[in-house]
Order: C-alpha cells, then structure tokens, then sequence
C-alpha cells in the first residue's frame, strides 16, 4: 500500500477516504497533509446487490463510512431505521458508534423518533458514543449536543445517564472535553426552554386578546340587539298609539279594556292618542279656517267628537279620579287648539 502525505493526494490517485469522519474530510488542515503520513488501501466501494437485504447493506455503509450509500439506501428504503440487530440497536445506535454525523443527519430527517430509542440494555444513541473506535467522539457528542440536547439526560436499564457515559474516564470518550458538550446541551435546552416560554406567554396574549374581541362582538351585538328591540318597540307603540287615536275618532267605544286598567304604560298611551287627535283635528281645522262657515261647521263637529270620547274615558276610567281629570283637561285642550 502506497503512503501519502494528504488527503487530497489519496483521492487525486484513485482511493477511498470515505472511512474518515465528513468533520475532518471538511478540514482543510487537515486535507492538506496527513500527521504523519499514512498508508492508505484502494478500497472497491460497496454495492447494495452485493447485500441479502438493504438493512444488512445500510449496517455495513454505516459501519465501514460510506455516507452516501447509506443515505441512498435510507431514502429509498426508511422503514429500515426500526429495524434492530441482534443486540437491539438501530442504525441511528451504529450511526452514533461509529461517529457518522451525516447519517445521524439523515436518520434525524426521515425517523427523529430512532434517536430516542433503546437498545436491548436500555441504551440510546448517545450511550454509545464511547464505543467510537475512530478516536473523534466528540464530534457525535457535539451533534447530540446540537440537535437533540434533551437527551443527555436519558438513562439505560442500570440507571446510567448518556452524562455518565460521555464523561467516564475508564472508556474511549474523550471525558475532559465532553463537559464542553454537555454545557453546551445544558444551554440550549435553556435556550428552547426560553424561546417555548416566550411562545406560550405570545399564545397566552393572542389567546387573552381574543377573548377580549370576542366579548367586545358579545356586547356589541347585544347592544345592537336591544337597540333594535327599542326601535321595534317604538314602531309598536307608535302603531298602537295611531290605532288606538283612530278608534277614539271613529268609534271611541271599541276601546280595548285593557287600555283603561290604569297602569302607566296604558295612561301614556291613551295621552299620546289624545295629542295624536288634538294634532289630527288641528290640522284638519287649518285647512278650512279661510272657510268661516266652513271652520264653524268644523268645530262644532269636533266638540261632538270630544264631547262623545270624554264620555267614554269618563265611563271607563272609573278608578282613578285623577286620569280622568287629566284626560278631560286633554280634551279641553283639544278645544282650546282648534
């Protein structure tokens, strides 16, 4: 096997660098030049017909960093990221072994609920960045870290928090710098727990503010409401009032009774009448008062009429001295205007 002093010579003769993490393959440091040089094998790159099924092929991309196969199968096949190995891993567990940050990116994508799963020991992803045999775990630590920092928090069947196993000193997790992480985790779930906090208090305003439109509507419309009832109310009585000054022109005695029970909405009804034929006759007495002989004839017409309601009102209202003594100082009105 050929060594190489960089990357980019590797790739420029032909091999397969895929293996690295896609952090250091995005490294330009680290592209230019090896420390120290290394030797580097031709590798043929896998195809999935060369695997019985495409879980078994996106296990073997996953586990040997072949990135864009895995994603390709992935998409093409997403029912894959709920299947499990024999030890009950997914492949986000593998993906997370073997620090493939751009898979986990996929995996979080199509199935975000897989990176919450537990393994056959209660582990999730994250339990497991320990076991990456490529020395860069802090790279998958700072992707937990980034995308689902809720989970540091998680524990398997021994009680043992995904904080318990990043920070172990007897394992290959890099524990001095995974604090950086966990911090790191720690603040943005206080960031998400401050922006959630400032969405509820928006959702509480919009909320408050609608119910304050909605009783602003209430009210209004049950203004309008009575609003209208006292126009219909007024049109009633307006209505009655006319009926009941025709009746007291034409036939004083069909009277309704009820109109002489003395009450103060009847007493009010029967004053607007008798204004309504005072206005009535005085009208009908200035159109002819040019006409003497006419207007003579008018009046004495009038006085009839009024003589025969006050002999009504009079007979009618019977209870109340007062009413009728009100309505014959009307009636004298009456007189008095034509």
């Amino acid at each position: 096997m050929p060594i190489f002093k960089s990357v980019k010579r590797a790739i420029k003769h032909g091999y397969d660098v895929s293996y690295l993490p896609k952090k250091l393959r995005n490294n330009k440091t680290f592209m230019e030049q090896f420390h120290p040089p290394v030797r580097i094998q031709k590798i043929v790159r896998p195809k999935l017909e060369d695997y019985p099924d495409a879980f078994s092929a996106a296990l073997d991309f996953i586990d040997r960093g072949y990135e864009e196969e895995a994603e390709e199968v992935i998409k093409s096949n997403p029912e894959i990221l709920h299947m499990k190995d024999d030890e009950g891993r997914l492949l986000s567990h593998i993906a997370a072994m073997r620090a493939r940050t751009g898979t986990l990116d996929v995996i979080h994508k199509y199935a975000p609920e897989t990176i919450y799963m537990e393994d056959k020991y209660g582990n999730v992803p994250a339990h497991l960045v320990h076991m990456c045999f490529n020395g860069h775990p802090e790279y998958t630590m700072e992707w937990f870290a980034k995308n689902t920092p809720e989970i540091i928090f998680a524990q398997n069947k021994d009680r043992r928090s995904v904080i318990n196993a990043w920070t172990r000193e007897d394992t290959n997790s890099p524990y001095q710098t995974a604090y950086k992480y966990i911090n790191g985790a720690k603040e943005k779930l206080e960031e998400i727990k401050k922006i959630e906090e400032e969405k509820r208090l928006q959702a509480e305003k919009a909320e408050q503010e609608r119910i304050k439109l909605a009783e602003q509507k209430r009210l209004a419309e049950i203004k309008e409401e009575k609003k209208k009832q006292r126009i219909e109310k007024a049109n009633k009585n307006k209505q009655e009032i006319a009926e009941i000054a025709e009746m007291l022109l034409s036939t004083p005695q069909s009277l309704p009774e009820k109109l002489f029970d003395n009450s103060n909405e009847n007493n009010k009804k029967l004053d607007k009448a008798l204004d309504e034929v005072r206005k009535q006759l005085s009208e009908g007495y200035n159109s002819i008062r040019s006409q003497p002989s006419e207007a003579k004839k008018y009046v004495k017409q009038c006085q009839t009429k009024i003589n025969r309601i006050s002999r009504i009102i009079t007979s009618k209202k019977t209870n109340t001295a007062n009413s009728i003594k009100q309505n014959d100082s009307t009636l004298d009105n009456i007189i008095r205007a034509i």
